[in-house]
C-alpha cells in the first residue's frame, strides 16, 4: 500500500470543511519512552517537538531536540494554504547547519486537484538528485483520482521509469470512513512487455457504531486474489486512534501479528494532552507501556473552512464551446460580489475580474475569448460568502 498516506491526503484536500472551526495545536510535545529494567520502572524524556503554525493552523516547522540539542527538523512551504514544498533536514553539529535529507514538491491542476508529488533525495556528501514520482489522473470534474502512477527515478538515463500504478478505485460516498475508499489495485510495471500485472488489491469497510476501520490487503494469484493481511483500527468520538491490531493471513485464517493501544487524555476544553502508546508483539502476552507523549503551549485558531460547493445547475455557460466571447450566469446563489476567473490547462490565469451579483446573476457579464487560442480552460467562480463552482470551457 505504498500511496496510501497519499491518498488520505488528498482525500483531506478535496472535503469540504464547514465555514469556521476552531483548532487547538501544541507549540511543544515532549516524548518519553518507557524503562521497564528501571526499579522502579518509570517514564524517561527522550526528545521534545517544536511546531510552529501558519495563520491556519498548518504545520510551517516542527523541530525534534534532545537536551537542547537538535536533530532533526520538518519545513512545509504554502503558497495560498496549498502545500507546495516539504522538507526534511538533519543538524550537522560540525558545521552547526541545517542539511537537507529529502524534499518534496507537490504541484496541481487548474482545479487544484493534486496533479504530482516529487521527491528528492540526499546523502551527507551528495545534493538533492530525483528519486520518486507520483502523477495523478482524474475522470472529467471529478475530485478524487482515476488513477495514481509510481515512478522511480533512473541515474543512467536521466528520466522517470514506471513503476508501480494504484488504479480502478471505488470511492465511498460515506463522509464519516476515514479512509475514503472502498477499494483499489495495485500493479506492477514490466518495461520488457509493456504491461501492467495487478499486484495487490487493498478493501477498507468503516463501523461507524463503534468507529472501527478495518484495512484488508490481499495478493494476486492468478485470476484471483488472496487474504495477505489487514489493519483493525479503532476511534474514539473525536476521530483520533485508540487502538491497532494487526493481522496475517495463516491457515486460512486471520492470526496475530502486532497490537498497539492508545490511552488519550483531553483537557476541560476537550483538547488532548496527553498519548500514551501501549505494546505487545505477542498474542499472549499483556499490553506494555512504549511511549508517552505530553503536549503544551497550546495554540488556537480560528478558521475559516474551503469554500462550499455549488451545484452544477447554478452555474450557466454559453456558447460552449465558443468561438467568439463567453456569457456566464450564477443562478438561486446568494452573494453581493463574486470573482470570475478563467485559467488554461497549465494553470496561467488568462481573465479575472470582480463581479456584482446584478451582472453575474442576469446573465450580462461577458469573457471575451476571441484572443485565446483553441483548447480547453477552467471557469472558476468563488463568491464572497466562500461559494465556488468551476466549468470546463471549450474554445474553437
Amino acid at each position: 500500500m505504498k500511496t496510501l498516506y497519499l491518498i488520505v491526503l488528498l482525500c483531506a484536500l478535496c472535503a469540504s470543511a464547514f465555514a469556521q472551526t476552531t483548532l487547538t495545536l501544541p507549540r511543544k510535545t515532549q516524548v518519553y519512552y518507557w524503562d521497564g529494567e528501571a526499579s522502579p520502572p518509570a517514564w524517561v524524556a527522550a526528545f521534545t517537538y517544536t511546531n510552529t503554525y501558519n495563520t491556519r493552523g498548518q504545520e510551517t516547522e516542527s523541530i525534534q531536540a534532545t537536551d537542547a540539542i537538535n536533530m532533526s527538523r520538518a519545513l512545509n512551504t504554502y503558497e495560498n494554504f496549498i502545500l507546495k514544498e516539504s522538507e526534511n533536514q538533519s543538524w550537522d553539529m560540525l558545521t552547526s547547519t541545517w542539511k537537507t535529507d529529502s524534499k518534496s514538491t507537490y504541484t496541481y491542476d487548474a482545479q487544484g486537484r493534486q496533479s504530482t508529488i516529487t521527491m528528492q533525495s540526499s546523502t551527507s556528501t551528495t545534493p538533492l538528485v530525483n528519486s520518486d514520482k507520483y502523477i495523478y489522473t482524474y475522470t472529467g470534474n471529478e475530485t478524487r483520482p482515476t488513477t495514481i502512477v509510481y515512478q522511480e527515478w533512473d541515474a543512467t538515463t536521466n528520466t522517470w521509469k514506471d513503476d508501480e500504478r494504484d488504479t480502478n478505485f471505488m470511492w465511498t460516498s460515506e463522509a464519516t470512513n476515514p479512509a475514503g475508499y472502498i477499494m483499489y489495485e495495485t500493479q506492477t510495471y514490466d518495461a520488457a512487455t509493456n504491461t501492467w500485472t495487478n499486484s495487490e488489491r487493498n478493501n477498507s469497510s468503516y463501523n461507524s457504531t463503534t468507529r472501527t476501520l478495518t484495512l484488508t490487503t490481499e495478493d494476486a494469484s492468478g485470476t484471483t486474489w488472496v487474504n495477505r493481511e489487514r489493519e483493525i483500527i479503532t476511534y474514539d468520538d473525536k476521530m483520533n486512534l485508540t487502538g491497532l491490531l494487526t493481522q496475517e493471513w495463516e491457515n486460512n485464517a486471520w492470526a496475530f501479528e502486532t497490537e498497539s493501544q492508545y490511552v488519550l487524555t483531553y483537557n476541560s476544553s476537550n483538547v488532548l494532552t496527553e498519548r500514551i502508546i501501549k505494546i505487545r508483539e505477542t498474542e499472549d502476552e499483556e499490553l506494555e507501556n512504549a511511549i508517552r507523549e505530553v503536549m503544551s503551549d497550546f495554540q488556537t485558531f480560528v478558521i475559516t473552512g474551503s469554500a462550499e460547493q455549488l451545484p452544477e445547475s447554478s452555474l450557466a455557460v454559453f456558447p460552449n464551446p465558443t468561438t467568439n466571447n463567453l456569457k456566464v450566469a450564477l443562478n438561486s446563489v446568494e452573494f453581493k460580489d463574486a470573482q470570475v476567473e478563467l485559467f488554461n490547462l497549465q494553470g496561467k490565469k488568462v481573465y479575472g475580474a470582480a463581479i456584482p451579483q446584478r451582472s453575474l446573476t442576469s446573465g450580462a457579464h461577458v469573457i471575451p475569448t476571441e484572443h485565446l487560442s483553441r483548447g480547453m480552460y477552467i471557469l472558476h467562480i468563488k463568491t464572497d460568502n466562500n461559494k465556488e463552482i468551476s466549468r470546463r470551457v471549450v474554445k474553437n
